[in-house]
């Protein structure tokens, strides 16, 4: 899983203990919210309802960060930060700086659950 922080996700494998289903489930959300929450954020951009913006890539910060995938969360806290600063910095470019890295990250997850 080159997308993931291997330290973080072991971290998460010893919460999970010997409950696979558990860490099964917390990876599946993961990947279904990365979805829902980029759609959250693009209906922001569209509405210029820049705080929801924030929200949403906050909200992805947080998950990834609690999965081990931090370069998404590396990168969702720059775009949090610029955008704080800067409203304009709320944009679908900034956004689309997320797609190839949430792919990533999922992509190693799903490997993961089919392993």
């Amino acid at each position: 899983m080159t997308a993931i922080d291997r330290a973080a996700f072991a971290e998460l494998e010893e919460l999970a203990g010997d409950d696979k289903d558990f860490l099964n489930e917390i990876l599946m959300t993961y990947i279904e919210q990365v979805d829902v929450v980029m759609g959250s954020a693009r209906d922001a951009l569209a509405a210029g309802d820049t705080v929801a913006f924030i929200r949403a890539v906050h909200t992805l910060n947080g998950s990834s960060r609690n999965v081990g995938a931090v370069d998404v969360a590396r990168l969702c806290a720059a775009i949090e930060h610029d955008a704080r600063l800067d409203p304009a910095a709320a944009s679908h470019a900034a956004l689309r700086q997320l797609v190839e890295p949430t792919r990533l990250a999922c992509e190693a997850f799903q490997q993961h659950l089919r392993a």
